[in-house]
Parts: C-alpha cells; sequence; structure tokens
C-alpha cells in the first residue's frame, strides 16, 4: 500500500485522518469529522505541502536535464568529429572531381581529334561529364552534411547551455 503524500492530522486529538468522501475526513480514533472548508489553515497547509511537492519536482526536472544533457554531450562531440573528418575526405573528393573536369576540358581545347580517330576523340568529353556529375553528386552530399554539422552544433550549443544554466 502506497504512502499518502500528505498526512492530516485530527486537531482534537492529533490522530490520522481518513477519507470520508470528496471534502470529508474522519477521525478513527475521537470520531470527530472535518471538511476541509471548515479549516482554512488546513488549506494554506495543504496549498504549502503541494507547493514543496511542485519545488521538488521541479529539481528533480532540472537535475535529470543536466545529467541527460552531460551523458549527451560526449556522444555529440564524437559525433562532430566524424562529420568534420569526412568533410574533410569530401573536399579532397571535390578536388579530384575538379581535377578530372579540368583535364578533359584541357584535352578538349588544346587536342585535336580528327574524325577518323575512333573512340578516343569521346575522351575529352566524357572526362568532362564524369569531372562534372561527380562534382554535382559529391557538393550535394557535401551540403547535406554541411547541414546536418550545423544541427549538431546547435545540439551541442543546448546541452552546454542547460549545463550551464543549470548550475552546472
Amino acid at each position: 500500500m502506497p504512502t499518502p503524500l500528505i498526512t492530516l492530522t485530527c486537531p482534537n486529538c492529533g490522530g490520522t485522518l481518513e477519507s470520508a468522501g470528496q471534502d470529508s475526513y474522519v477521525c478513527p480514533y475521537c470520531g470527530a469529522i472535518h471538511r476541509l472548508s471548515d479549516h482554512p489553515d488546513w488549506m494554506k497547509e495543504l496549498q504549502k505541502n503541494f507547493d514543496q511537492v511542485k519545488s521538488e519536482l521541479n529539481d528533480l526536472q532540472t537535475n535529470s536535464r543536466r545529467v541527460v544533457s552531460a551523458q549527451a554531450l560526449p556522444g555529440l562531440l564524437i559525433k562532430l568529429g566524424q562529420l568534420s573528418a569526412t568533410l574533410k575526405e569530401r573536399t579532397r573528393v571535390i578536388f579530384v572531381s575538379l581535377l578530372v573536369f579540368g583535364m578533359g576540358y584541357f584535352l578538349r581545347r588544346w587536342l585535336v581529334f580528327t574524325p577518323d580517330s575512333g573512340w578516343i576523340r569521346f575522351l575529352p568529353d566524357g572526362l568532362m561529364i564524369l569531372g562534372g556529375l561527380a562534382l554535382i553528386y559529391i557538393s550535394a552530399r557535401t551540403i547535406l552534411l554541411l547541414r546536418q554539422r550545423a544541427q549538431l552544433n546547435r545540439e551541442i550549443e543546448r546541452c552546454r547551455e542547460d549545463i550551464r544554466n543549470l548550475g552546472g
């Protein structure tokens, strides 16, 4: 049987009151019936107890937010490091894509292929197309990663702010 949050005592004998209806309480020791509306000081005591419970719940919520933020922060920082490494790798891939596109452009601009030179005459165009498509694809993926990094930075800042504001 759970313990009650608030114990009401009989003002006559000091016994513990039991509920006898919606707003009535009876003392099993002296038999006195009490209504909360008849005792405004009880209402004040009841309100004080409710305020204390509310304060303790707020403290518990504050402490749990601080703990959750403190536990989440290292994982978020690790994810940020991994994301930064991936972005560095993507910049290298973008550079290689530009290099392939530039090589195709150079071959197209400076080498003259005769119509009877076979499939080799399509090499510059193929390199430009390959480099351009790779550049577009990697750029789009990099933009998505940059958005993800911005979201991760916001989450990290929110955790740090929670820890700072909640007295951690």
